[in-house]
């Protein structure tokens, strides 16, 4: 039988960096093909609802790239419908993402473009002298608004690549792409959620959040501009809600097995994850 094929959603500022590092620690990079915008040789000036994405050089990078012995998938341009793909046809594609309160994430990510990114992103910010409200308001970016729900449905629905308003028939087609995931964390649990997912792929080692790719810049804002993203957000946050519902579930499942990783991890130290496999 075929190994899985774990695809990574890597949903923008949502710790994928420390979490790919994990991957990449204990897989090594022959058996992990990067799924960014580099790699695939995109320009990330292109498309507004996720930057640089291209379906057709998606696929031909995943048909000269993916083989038997990739065992993982990660990265912003990978996405929900792989399975659907011929070369994956015969192996059990097992998808895993994480989500963030949509707030947080959106001020996360202007302070990421402002202060940590050199691209048209960060351009776009620093040639327009924008305030996280002016950058809010006035950015061609599609991806700031309900974000993450328009990066799961990236091959679904293709109209969220320019659509500027999502639909509640959008939201119900999400929520069934996260019920069908095969992990689902959150950035706000990532400590738990990241040894738990080492326990259940026996990996060995387990990147911490902390210190990989924090974004500088102020994290507090003003009620007013709170309420503007929050309500542009409306179908993200409901997103999230969900996820948070589907997680917990998983767990209050998966009870004894939760608390058998984390007692594990505590034993053998986070970076030492000295635990058996669980066949979820």
């Amino acid at each position: 039988m075929a190994r899985p094929l774990y695809v990574v959603i890597h949903l923008y500022k949502t710790a994928g960096k420390a979490l790919l590092r994990t991957f990449e620690q204990n897989l090594g990079k022959h058996k992990l093909l990067s799924m960014y915008a580099p790699q695939i040789g995109l320009d990330k000036a292109k498309n507004s609802a996720n930057p640089g994405w291209d379906e057709t050089s998606v696929l031909d990078y995943l048909e000269k790239h993916l083989t038997d012995q990739i065992v993982c998938l990660f990265g912003h341009m990978s996405f929900y419908g792989i399975h659907e793909l011929l070369q994956t046809k015969q192996r059990d594609v097992r998808y895993i993402t994480f989500l963030r309160e949509p707030v947080a994430r959106i001020v996360s990510l202007y302070n990421f473009l402002k202060y940590n990114s050199k691209n048209v992103w960060h351009d776009e910010i620093v040639t327009n002298n924008w305030s996280l409200e002016e950058w809010f308001q006035y950015s061609r970016g599609l991806w700031l608004h309900n974000g993450q729900l328009r990066h799961l449905l990236l091959w679904k629905c293709k109209e969220v690549l320019e659509l500027r308003e999502l639909t509640e028939e959008h939201l119900h087609m999400g929520k069934e792409i996260i019920s069908d995931m095969w992990f689902v964390g959150t950035k706000e649990t990532y400590d738990v959620d990241s040894r738990y997912l080492c326990y259940l792929l026996d990996f060995k080692r387990c990147q911490p959040e902390e210190a990989v790719n924090v974004s500088s810049g102020e994290k507090r804002i003003d009620t007013r501009v709170r309420a503007l993203i929050e309500a542009d957000n409306a179908l993200d946050a409901e997103l999230y809600r969900h996820a948070c519902q589907v997680r917990a579930a998983y767990y209050e499942r998966h009870a004894d097995d939760l608390q058998r990783a984390l007692q594990g991890s505590r034993r053998h130290g986070l970076f030492g994850l000295g635990l058996h496999r669980v066949r979820a």
